[in-house]
């Protein structure tokens, strides 16, 4: 009887340790399941996360080339209001001639050019006689006509390294 009892024991004892045994390895299985589920976790956060910084470095990368397009833009505009105002600064709009201020300061420097060569420089300086009596006669716009076909006339007349400024109302000047 004590050995029948001892083997029913024994196996008592077999079964809980078998049991024991899968209740251990189902627990290390959903242990490894939770901590796979964890590193999944982390690496779906890591992909998005990696995700999102590759949309915020083209979003940089959009805004620098729109601002670098937007500084040409701006400079390229800024450039041509310079050459505008250069222009305006240095020709006389409407016979499209030197101005005065311009005119001396290229005379100037063509003058010392010429000295330093010892090349001869000449002026010509002129007005129109009666020019107030056309504009009273047929208005001021056919005396800008007048005016701007005098410069156009001296234009043609000129060779390429002679100027022509506009030094008054009615007076040019023309740098041979």
């Amino acid at each position: 009887y004590s050995k029948v009892k001892q083997k029913v024991a024994d196996e008592e004892q077999a079964k809980q340790l078998a049991f024991q045994l899968a209740k251990q390895s189902d627990y290390q299985r959903k242990e490894e399941i939770k901590r796979i589920s964890q590193q999944n976790s982390i690496f779906s956060s890591t992909q998005h996360l990696i995700q999102q910084q590759e949309g915020n470095h083209l979003l940089l990368i959009i805004l620098l080339i729109v601002l670098l397009i937007t500084l040409f833009f701006w400079g390229y505009k800024s450039w041509l209001t310079q050459q505008k105002l250069k222009l305006l600064t240095e020709y006389d709009y409407l016979t499209q001639v030197n101005n005065r201020a311009q005119f001396i300061r290229q005379g100037q420097q063509t003058l010392e050019q010429c000295q330093a060569a010892q090349k001869p420089v000449s002026c010509i300086m002129f007005d129109l006689d009666h020019f107030k009596s056309i504009n009273d006669k047929y208005g001021h716009i056919a005396g800008d006509t007048v005016l701007q076909q005098v410069s156009l006339t001296c234009k043609h007349i000129c060779r390429p390294n002679d100027f022509i400024g506009r030094i008054g109302g009615e007076e040019f000047a023309i740098l041979l």
